[in-house]
């Protein structure tokens, strides 16, 4: 079976569009600048559609193709929303021996929508994953932190319907919360300006390093910074491959004292 692609149409707000400009404005004649501001946008809009990579390219003066490549290639971005109900699917050995890629066809077909798509009204998206650590379950699939096991096909009709509302839901930010967004990029930017007064914290956002959780480090040094009064001593960097994401825990690494 086929299932029909409808797309979530863009509802992004004025308020979404501001804040992406003004991260824009700030970072687009620095370095290297176009992950960030492909970040920090999909952190205001929850995805990266194409209206928004459009927007990009138009202040940035970045090829939209180019945009496009790289919001393909990295994992961390998503092109489509993710819906107030997210549905994983196992698909790792033990589930789809077990018929994990039934269960799967069978949510397509109720939902009307494949893997990595989200519903029209915001409700559901689907997801497929590898290994979820229930393998004595399976097949398993997840509905947000809800685990359901040893399904059948007949089974996801009545678990679906747990989770329909009379409402539309589309999961976009308050103005409350676009305003702490706004609130906290201005505390970070001035982090990430590179001068060479201060001391240079370089975190590798290449695909291995983003892949063991370079973003999370990133943000943890930007916290500890400002925390400490440090953002006249120290500015964080992100960079691509430094060669050197795929080296031993073991071996030796410099960090930033967590007291200076």
């Amino acid at each position: 079976m086929t299932c029909k692609k409808d797309h979530v149409p863009f509802n992004g707000t004025p308020e979404q569009e501001k804040a992406l400009k003004e991260v824009i404005a700030q970072l687009k004649d620095t370095k290297g600048a176009l992950m960030p501001i492909m970040q920090h946008a999909q952190d205001i809009y929850g995805y990266l559609p194409i209206e928004v990579q459009t927007m990009i390219s138009d202040e940035t003066g970045i090829p939209l193709e180019k945009i496009y490549g790289v919001s393909t290639f990295y994992s961390q971005f998503a092109l489509q929303p993710k819906g107030k109900y997210q549905i994983s699917v196992c698909l790792g050995t033990a589930c789809y021996v077990k018929g994990s890629g039934a269960i799967l066809s069978k949510l397509e077909e109720l939902l009307g929508i494949t893997n990595g798509e989200c519903t029209p009204d915001g409700r559901f998206s689907l997801d497929s994953c590898r290994c979820v650590g229930a393998c004595g379950l399976a097949p398993v699939m997840m509905v947000n932190d809800e685990v359901y096991g040893r399904l059948v096909p007949d089974d996801i009709p009545g678990i679906l319907a747990k989770y329909k509302e009379k409402r539309r839901y589309f999961p976009m930010k308050t103005l409350e919360e676009l305003q702490a967004v706004r609130e906290t990029y201005h505390k970070q930017l001035n982090l990430r300006r590179e001068d060479h007064t201060r001391t240079r914290v370089i975190v590798a956002m290449d695909t291995c390093g983003i892949a063991s959780g370079a973003k999370p480090v990133l943000m943890t040094f930007s916290d500890l910074i400002q925390e400490q009064n440090l953002t006249d001593r120290f500015c964080v960097l992100q960079s691509g491959c430094i060669g050197r994401s795929c080296r031993s825990k073991n071996q030796e690494s410099q960090r930033l004292p967590t007291s200076v």
